[in-house]
């Protein structure tokens, strides 16, 4: 009997201490779940607003499907918009008006349909964006390209880059907004790129423009240009051919191409990377000319260089 009357005391004095450790009553939010969607954030783009999270992947499996609830212009109102499964980490509104004040947040459900975890309230207000960047054009550059468009007052400029035509991240190769109307990127000399310049007003959901007209860039589209300033150096029996570097830091090398007295046409003779080449010293006339190798496509040929033949030397 008097084991029973100390448990049921000791068990008394736990509850006594664990309600007197913490004043005041419990309340709901006191008991709310963890939060567990991460980084929920908006950008607004043309008429779509788009809406981003992320999922604790060690939650994913504790957890049946989000919904995704949207009240407008009272964070009191909430009403369901869709229901998201755990895959899922973007979602399209294309339900959006402009000068009104729109509020998100997410829900997610166990198994058992009891609440998993909700994420912050987010608050946006879109207004309508600039109109989209037109007149774009791209030059080519010794050691870089340039985009430039003509220019929105008010305005800023993002500028996108893909591998894929139309197919682009939302996050832009520049980092942050651009104030200018141009753009200077590395060249790629490899792969075929695709560029889209929007216009934004740089608030928190960006509120971009619709994109420009893809600009498309080649390898072939750069071509060097012809190298200057070939000159002969004859010693014994070898002719020393050297020229100027080209300005292009992007130029594979250079290309010679020779022919001799009575021949027709031209022939390759050789390829360097430097601008010089060493030939052995025939007993005819020779002309030489040298072009710049692009990524896939040679320069126009530089000057034609003619080296005589020894009767004719010793004649002059």
């Amino acid at each position: 009997m008097f084991k029973k009357t100390s448990k049921i005391t000791v068990l008394m004095i736990i509850i006594f201490l664990c309600c007197c450790g913490k004043k005041g009553d419990l309340t709901l939010r006191s008991q709310e779940k963890p939060v567990i969607i991460k980084g929920f954030n908006a950008i607004h783009r043309d008429k779509e607003l788009y809406l981003f999270w992320s999922l604790q992947e060690v939650e994913k499996a504790k957890i049946k499907h989000c919904v995704l609830f949207r009240s407008k212009n009272n964070e009191n109102n909430f009403v369901p918009l869709y229901i998201l499964q755990t895959s899922e980490n973007t979602y399209k509104d294309n339900s959006i008006e402009f000068n009104n004040t729109f509020f998100y947040k997410i829900k997610c459900y166990t198994l058992n349909d009891s609440l998993a975890g909700l994420s912050q309230t987010l608050k946006v207000s879109p207004i309508k964006p600039p109109p989209k960047p037109q007149e774009v054009y791209l030059s080519i550059t010794f050691d870089e390209i340039k985009l430039k468009w003509q220019n929105i007052e008010g305005a800023k400029y993002n500028v996108y880059k893909s591998f894929e035509k139309g197919l682009y991240s939302f996050t832009p190769i520049n980092k942050t907004p651009i104030n200018n109307n141009y753009f200077l990127d590395q060249i790629n000399k490899e792969r075929t790129v695709y560029y889209q310049i929007r216009a934004l007003y740089d608030s928190s959901i960006r509120d971009e423009s619709s994109p420009s007209e893809d600009i498309e860039i080649s390898p072939d589209k750069f071509i060097p240009t012809p190298p200057k300033g070939l000159e002969v150096i004859v010693l014994k029996d070898k002719i020393y051919l050297i020229w100027d570097s080209n300005p292009e830091s992007w130029i594979k090398g250079y290309k010679i191409y020779r022919k001799i007295d009575s021949q027709n046409e031209f022939s390759l003779l050789a390829e360097t990377s430097l601008p010089i080449h060493i030939d052995e010293k025939t007993p005819n006339k020779t002309i030489y000319y040298i072009t710049a190798a692009g990524p896939q496509k040679e320069s126009p040929p530089s000057d034609l260089l003619i080296v005589q033949n020894e009767k004719e030397e010793k004649e002059r």
